[in-house]
């Protein structure tokens, strides 16, 4: 009788501890046996950047404990050109899922990480889910297909065949493509981006007819081909290039070099040409346009 007394007496006291302690024996399960610590990476493919911004950074960190760590994760993935991934939040980590929702709500956040890495890794669409024990699994549905990223890589080296020599400097390059491009297509008045896809690189070499992203994403890639080290600035209206030559980060945008007229006549201008952020202000405080303002605190490179 004693001796059950007893056995009952340590089983209230195993289920009472384990009620006091549940939170702490979840974890430890959670982290022992659930818990992938390092997850199933794929290999880059060939449009990943060797490059770490300000803003985010690549990482081998896939147990995120605040939201930098979920920022670079995204970074990581897009820039990798992975189309699933899966990691765990820290246990700790209490503010994760809504961090998580946070930052797909927040077009933005995402938006300006997309514009961090070579354009035919960027999404279209972004999504993720997460499991009853805390999974976090990301999906991405990239922007270019591999047609229009074939057809888009044969037509920009049939451009550098043409127009690019050994024995120009960086700087004569850029202004071949730049010129080159601002020739060839025209700004998609209509904004008929459906018809035109006018809004990517495959639509404004077909067409001839582009809005800002299809101009910023020509020159992303035709940068990104000779190993440039670059990336689109975005705001809530517009898009153009950051590009780092001669130790300086300096703006290019083909959109406002390639003005619209009223007659439909060509014009190239030089203006917005490997300028640096004072004269980038100064030019569009003369315009009295904004469509150059951008967030100093994400692309600090600019500044």
């Amino acid at each position: 009788m004693i001796k059950n007394l007893i056995k009952c007496a340590l089983l209230i006291c195993v289920i009472f501890l384990g009620y006091i302690y549940r939170k702490n024996i979840y974890n430890f399960v959670l982290e022992t046996f659930v818990i992938n610590k390092n997850p199933v990476k794929e290999k880059a493919n060939v449009y990943y950047k060797d490059y770490n911004y300000d803003y985010v950074s690549e990482t081998e960190n896939f147990r995120p404990k605040n939201k930098q760590d979920l920022l670079n994760i995204f970074y990581t993935i897009l820039n990798n050109g992975w189309e699933n991934f899966e990691f765990y939040c820290d246990v700790n980590y209490t503010n994760c899922y809504d961090d998580l929702t946070n930052i797909t709500k927040e077009s933005d956040v995402l938006s300006n990480i997309n514009n961090m890495v070579n354009p035919y890794n960027s999404y279209e669409f972004l999504s993720f889910d997460v499991s009853a024990l805390g999974k976090v699994s990301v999906n991405i549905d990239k922007l270019y297909t591999d047609d229009e990223i074939k057809y888009i890589d044969d037509e920009i080296n049939k451009i550098i065949d043409e127009i690019i020599t050994n024995d120009m400097t960086t700087e004569e390059k850029i202004k071949a493509f730049h010129d080159y491009v601002i020739n060839l297509i025209q700004y998609d008045t209509s904004l008929n981006i459906k018809t035109n896809n006018s809004n990517k690189a495959n639509g404004a070499l077909i067409n001839k007819k582009a809005v800002c992203s299809g101009y910023s994403d020509l020159m992303a890639i035709f940068l990104d081909k000779l190993g440039i080290k670059n990336y689109k600035i975005i705001n809530d209206e517009h898009v153009w290039n950051l590009i780092f030559i001669n130790n300086k980060w300096l703006h290019i945008d083909l959109t406002w070099d390639d003005p619209t007229t009223s007659d439909g006549s060509e014009i190239l201008i030089h203006d917005f040409f490997l300028i640096d952020t004072n004269e980038l202000e100064k030019i569009s405080n003369k315009l009295g346009n904004n469509q150059h303002e951008f967030n100093k605190n994400i692309y600090t490179e600019a500044t």
